[in-house]
This record gives structure tokens, C-alpha cells and sequence, in this order.
């Protein structure tokens, strides 16, 4: 049963369900949890001339949840500078650049999905 797991292992498995989703989207997933310094990437993919920064949470509820309260801009500049820092370190060649944010909740014993797609402009 999802809800008696440990937090960590929670947000592991909403990661895995996100990049599953993006996956059967024909989205190319690049990488998992990529850590530099004063960054981490929950997922990062490409489609195409996109690369795609991934943010997830996982909340027990969705009631009076925002993309910009679970998004803080502290958050988005951390993700930006990461981002950079990949596309510097792998020479990734992207025209666009996207920040997206999952919302995975528990729903009769599996995850449901809410799904912002590039709810700030990643200049």
C-alpha cells in the first residue's frame, strides 16, 4: 500500500510513475535526480529540440494546492542554474528550454497525476 511507505521511498516512486508517464509520451528521459551544487533535477528529458526539467512532488491530497506554492521561486532559479549547468556539462544542444511541475497524489491504492506544463518561462 503506497500511503504506509516511507517519504522517501514515496517520492521515488512518484518520480518513477512521472518518468513512466513522460516515457509513453515519446519524451527521451536523460536523467534521474541530477545533483549539482545548489541544484537537484528530478527528472530531466528531451523531445525533439525541448529539454525538460521535471519537478515532483508527491502530496497526500490536491485540495487548494497551486503550481506557485509548490513551485517557490527560490525553487525555479535552483532548477534553472542545474539545468545550465547540465546542458554546459553534457554540450546538450536544446532551442527550448521547458520547466514543468508533477503533482502526484495517492488515489484507491496507485498514484493520479496533476500536471502543469511550463507554468514559468524558463529564460
Amino acid at each position: 500500500m503506497i500511503s504506509n511507505q516511507p517519504r522517501q521511498k514515496k517520492g521515488s516512486l512518484a518520480e518513477s510513475f512521472v518518468a513512466s508517464r513522460l516515457a509513453n509520451q515519446n519524451w527521451l528521459i536523460i536523467k534521474r535526480n541530477y545533483r549539482c551544487v545548489g541544484s537537484e533535477i528530478d527528472i530531466i528529458a528531451s523531445k525533439k529540440d525541448t529539454l525538460l526539467a521535471v519537478e515532483v512532488k508527491f502530496r497526500r491530497s490536491t485540495s487548494h494546492l497551486q503550481w506557485d506554492l509548490l513551485l517557490p521561486n527560490k525553487k525555479i532559479q535552483s532548477i534553472r542554474n542545474g539545468l545550465l549547468h547540465f546542458i554546459t556539462k553534457y554540450q546538450i544542444n536544446a532551442t527550448t528550454l521547458r520547466l514543468d511541475l508533477a503533482l502526484v497524489y495517492p488515489y484507491q491504492g496507485t498514484f493520479r497525476l496533476k500536471y502543469w506544463v511550463d507554468p514559468v518561462t524558463m529564460e
